[in-house]
């Protein structure tokens, strides 16, 4: 299996994100990642990305509860415009929340492929690549 080419992580905790980025460059999961703290950010970056014709993520790892714009903010504004978009957007809602109500919510938006349980382990990382390629 290839690499990835750009995976996104939007989630404002700083020792997860920099444990994650560890283990996407051990599994040598991508050729780039990109981070950002909280949704509107992300979104920006996406929007950007599309408008100038760059790459968009071929992942987004995204957290629910952050400042500024959550994950169900981000996901509520995305989800329309993702329909923009000629490459289609593969989010994965990343969570500590074992809630079956988090999950079921989640799972609603047509672009979230899966609800994965933090830590992301190198057994999720396959089980992503596994449904990208």
């Amino acid at each position: 299996m290839g690499k990835i080419n750009l995976v996104v992580i939007i989630d404002d905790d700083p020792i997860y994100v920099f444990g994650l980025q560890k283990l996407i460059e051990i599994d040598n999961f991508a050729s780039e990642v990109k981070t950002f703290i909280n949704g509107k950010e992300s979104l920006e970056y996406i929007e950007n990305s599309f408008k100038e014709s760059l790459n968009l993520p071929d992942v987004i790892l995204l957290d629910i509860n952050m400042p500024v714009m959550n994950g169900w903010e981000f996901l509520d504004l995305i989800n329309p415009l993702s329909k923009l978009y000629s490459k289609k957007l593969n989010i994965y809602v990343v969570s500590s929340s074992v809630s079956d109500e988090d999950r079921t919510r989640a799972l609603s938006f047509s672009i979230v492929k899966d609800y994965l349980i933090k830590p992301i382990t190198l057994e999720s990382l396959e089980k992503i690549r596994s449904k990208i390629e």
